[in-house]
């Protein structure tokens, strides 16, 4: 996990954890699958075990489908793993020093 981070450059690109939570997400958003056949697979008692222990999150376009405006239900999923990518620790202010820096760039001056 921590050499794909390196080569990413993302200080975690996924824990076990995640690669268990994102498959299980899958496997409930599948129209082909049975609660009980995900209950098999993920080696779970109830489908409430899966609704209880993984954040359900809403990635639909539950606007667009209300509205009868077409659902772009492919973007809001793209806007939502948007954040996961994010490191909460990075810096996100400049110092004085930096933002004057960034005047004397060619690309700003032009």
């Amino acid at each position: 996990m921590r050499r794909g981070g390196e080569i990413t450059g993302f200080d975690q690109v996924a824990r076990p954890y995640l690669l268990r939570y994102t498959g299980a997400k899958e496997l409930n958003s599948s129209e082909e699958l049975t609660d009980a056949l995900q209950n098999v697979i993920l080696q779970h008692a109830d489908i409430r075990t899966f609704v209880r222990h993984y954040e359900v999150n809403v990635d639909v376009d539950v606007q667009g489908i209300i509205r009868k405006t077409g659902s772009q239900t492919q973007f809001v999923r793209f806007a939502c793993s948007l954040s996961a990518s994010i490191d909460p620790n990075q810096p996100y202010k400049l110092s004085s020093k930096e933002s004057k820096s960034l005047n004397e760039l060619p690309v700003v001056r032009a």
